[in-house]
């Protein structure tokens, strides 16, 4: 993943997007970021079903970066995941 795609996620989240994420060939990727107005969400989160409860359910709110970092459509949650 690109720092510049990271970068582009803070820096919409900071411009006052509620929920941001990069985007290449119309397809979300990672990382998503979250205002604020989402803590407490998160921290309410258990098990595996991670934040993506919370996207779809607020997708009204989602602004997504277009980009070409084919890196951010790799999901790493496990350190098998990194090998792949």
């Amino acid at each position: 993943m690109d720092p510049q795609t990271i970068r582009a996620v803070g820096d919409a989240l900071a411009a006052g997007a509620e929920i941001a994420a990069p985007r290449v060939d119309s397809i979300r990727g990672h990382p998503v970021g979250f205002s604020t107005a989402f803590r407490e969400s998160l921290l309410a989160l258990t098990g595996d079903a991670g934040a993506g409860r919370i996207v779809a359910a607020n997708s009204h709110q989602l602004t997504t970066i277009d980009c070409d970092d084919r890196g951010i459509l790799a999901d790493i949650d496990t350190p098998a995941d990194i090998s792949r």
